[in-house]
């Protein structure tokens, strides 16, 4: 590869490490979309395309039906929730940090067999009702939808305890087109090892040539 176009391959990739809001991105759902339900409703991390590429996703609109028809959203973090379905509600910064809060551990759990299910119901309607109101804990049997509930609304986000700055929020731009959607982006920390590490290796390759250079010289 020629060092110019390693220099724009670093940069392009230190750019893409820069926490920033998308003006929009193309989804679709796929199926089937989870392999959990609960009260014939599918639960946790929903299988979907972002721009054509498969990732997991955490709804957190539980009034809204999701078809299979791609839809356009809208990007946010939660350093900035203007553009988020539930920001007009009250205490909705610690409602989004608790639901982002919540899809993180349930993508830590790598939900992929029947063995999460009772976790992952848990963990969904504690989701749904932080938006849509404690009424919806009662679809859980065993009352742990609850405890996640309570912990995830009463966490302080504030003192860096919780890194949730991967998080990002997918809203329809068309309000009622499909649900809003919780995930994760790379991390960003890794992406720029990634650029360092080329950019490294431009120096030794610079060098190598001097070396070569001279030596013909």
């Amino acid at each position: 590869m020629k060092p110019r176009y390693l220099i724009s391959l670093c940069i392009l990739v230190l750019f893409c490490a820069t926490p920033r809001s998308e003006a929009s991105s193309v989804l679709q759902l796929l199926s089937p979309p989870s392999p959990f339900t609960q009260n014939g409703i599918y639960v946790g991390p929903y299988a979907i395309s972002v721009n054509g590429v498969a990732t997991t996703l955490v709804c957190d609109d539980y009034a809204t039906e999701t078809g299979y028809n791609s839809w356009l959203a809208n990007t946010s973090t939660l350093s900035n929730l203007s553009g988020t379905e539930f920001v007009g509600q009250t205490n909705s910064t610690q409602k989004y940090y608790a639901a982002a809060w919540l899809a993180q551990q349930m993508f830590g759990l790598n939900p992929t067999t029947s063995g999460y299910a009772d976790e992952i119901v848990d963990m969904h309607y504690a989701t749904w009702a932080i938006f849509w109101g404690t009424s919806l804990l009662s679809n859980d049997p065993d009352g742990d939808s609850t405890t996640w509930y309570n912990t995830a609304l009463a966490n302080n986000y504030s003192n860096g305890t919780f890194n949730l700055t991967n998080m990002v929020i997918y809203t329809p731009v068309v309000p009622g087109a499909a649900q809003e959607f919780i995930g994760e982006t790379p991390e960003p920390a890794s992406v720029i090892l990634f650029g360092i590490a080329l950019l490294v290796s431009l120096a030794v390759m610079r060098r190598r040539r001097l070396v070569i250079n001279t030596t013909h010289a």
